[in-house]
This record gives structure tokens, sequence and C-alpha cells, in this order.
């Protein structure tokens, strides 16, 4: 230990006297330094001597440069009053035309937003037509907001009335750049939000198939009896229910009690889920149904209100069942 530390110490010295000797070396560049100094301000002084006796013929020639100088001072400042003057009025036209401009644009638009109420059959055809693009429309921005594509619906109505009237903001190619980058956009938000709804989905199905009285159907849909009914349906007749669909985060779909409305047709006639689910009800029997999406609507889903890979959950209930031996009879 003593050692190292007298190695250490030995290297400082060494170290030191390097500095030592560095900082002599400076120390006589620093005087030549000096000395050069002093020579070229002795030199200095000498000029400035020099300059000093012919003071007066140079006060003199600064005089009439001064004189000069004042003079041409005096013409620009003449002419930079005559550009601001020019500067200025230009300013008060350009502001004068921005003022016609924003009139024009806004006497366009409203020109192109107040339509009158069509009154002839022609007038009303054509506002028809409108209303079924718009509502077209419509459909397609809120198909893309299930996507997960929130259109900006101003910039959309630009867009449809820039190509009625023929004259777009963007090129072709443009146009064909940002639907083929958008096609991307949608196809990949389709798949994670397809990803997202499976999983929610079959964690729905795990929790629920989890209660009592839940069964799997022989089509792989779950579903819990309520109540049973009072009265077997016969294959022949006639079933009338209210159905409530809904997704698993408990946004309904359709709500049939609600609305006041019911679906009435031979038991026969409805959709293979719904008929197995239906013959294991009696007369004003009730059950709750859980459908994984290959069951329902699939990988697409339903725009704009079932999203890509949705479960989705019924509650159907039997309001009446007309026996086929009465419809025979009436």
């Amino acid at each position: 230990m003593q050692q190292a530390s007298q190695q250490e110490s030995a290297k400082l010295q060494e170290q030191l006297a390097a500095q030592t000797k560095d900082s002599e070396q400076k120390a006589q560049q620093i005087a030549q330094l000096q000395q050069a100094s002093q020579q070229e301000s002795a030199k200095l002084q000498e000029q400035l001597a020099a300059q000093t006796k012919d003071s007066e013929q140079k006060a003199q020639q600064i005089a009439q440069l001064q004189q000069t100088s004042q003079q041409e001072s005096a013409k620009l400042q003449e002419q930079l009053a005559a550009q601001t003057k020019d500067n200025e009025q230009k300013a008060q036209e350009l502001a004068q035309l921005q003022q016609k401009l924003t009139a024009a644009e806004k006497k366009q638009t409203a020109g192109t937003s107040v339509v009158t109420e069509p009154k002839t059959q022609v007038e009303k055809r054509d506002y028809a037509i409108g209303t079924a693009l718009g509502n077209d429309i419509l459909d397609l921005l809120n198909s893309k907001k299930t996507q997960g594509v929130d259109v900006n619906r101003q910039l959309a109505l630009a867009g449809v009335t820039d190509v009625i009237n023929g004259q777009t903001k963007l090129a072709k190619e443009q146009i064909a750049k940002a639907l083929y980058e958008s096609e991307l956009e949608l196809n990949d938000q389709h798949k994670k939000i397809k990803q997202q709804n499976e999983k929610q989905g079959s964690s729905y199905i795990d929790k629920f198939k989890k209660q009592p009285r839940v069964v799997q159907s022989k089509q792989g849909f779950y579903y819990r009896i309520d109540y049973v009914g009072d009265s077997v349906i016969g294959e022949g007749d006639t079933v009338a229910v209210v159905v409530k669909e809904s997704l698993t985060d408990g946004k309904v779909i359709k709500d049939m009690d609600l609305a006041g409305t019911s679906i009435s047709q031979p038991l026969s006639a409805y959709p293979p889920l719904f008929r197995e689910a239906l013959g294991k009800l009696k007369n004003h029997g009730n059950m709750t149904l859980v459908v994984p999406p290959e069951l329902a609507y699939g990988e697409k889903g339903m725009a704009p209100d079932i999203p890509p890979g949705a479960t989705m959950v019924y509650n159907v209930r039997i309001l009446d069942v007309i026996p086929a031996s009465e419809q025979k009879a009436q």
C-alpha cells in the first residue's frame, strides 16, 4: 500500500515538473509577445504623429464628405417616404381585395348550401336522389367509424362537392394513393378490432357458461332458460317473439319490447339457430342466448352498430303461440 502511494507521488511530482517547465516556456512566449506589442505600439504612435500633421487637410475633406453625405441622406429619406406611402396604399388595396374575396367566398358558400324547398316533381326527384346519396355516405362514414377510422365529415363533404363541381383539390394520383393508404389503415384497424372483440367475447362466454343452468347447444351457442313456459309448441305453430339484441359490453342493438314490435311467423320459418332455441321453450317462455361470432355476424360484423368478431347476447321471450290447428280452422 505504501509502495503504491510512493509511486503515485512520484508520478505527481513528474507531472508537476513538466507543468512548471511548460509554464516557464509560456512565460517566455508572453514576454516576447509583450516586446513585439511595444514595438508595434511605437510604430503606431509614429504613424499617428504623421497623420496629425495633415489633419487640417483631412478635416476639410471630411467636412466636404459630410456635406455630400447629408445631401445624399436627404435624397434617400425622400425616396423612403415616397416608398412608404406607396406601400401603405398597396396594403390598403390588398386589404380591400381580401375583404372582397372573403365576401365572395361567403356568398359562394351560401349559394351552394342554401336550397329552396323543392316544388316541382323533377325538383323533388333530384332532391330525393341527393338524400339517398347522403344516406349512403353517412352509412359509409359510420361503417368506417366502427372500423376505427373517424372521418372528418366537413372534409368528406368538401370532397363530394368538389367532385360534383369538377374541381378537386388533389390530383388523381394523390387521391388514389390516399385511398390505398386508407384501405391499408382500415384493414389494420379491422384486424385489431376483430381480435379485441373475439378476446372480449371469449371471456364473456367463459364467465356465462359457468353460471347455473347454462347449456351449450348442438350448434355451439350457449343458452339459459329463464322460464320454460306453459304449453308445448308444435312444429307447424306460429310463434310471436320479442328479442333484445346486445353486445357483450352491454350496448343494446335492438330492443323490440321498447320499440313495441315483435316477430310472428311459423316456427319452421325461423333461422336454424333461433329455431333450435325456441324449440326448447314453451308458450310464454323466455331465455338468454350467448352466440359466438361464427354463428352470428362473423368477421365482418354489420356496420355501423355491430363490429367485426362480435359475440352477441339475445334475450328471447315468446309472446304467444297460434297452434297450426287454429290457423287451418281460420
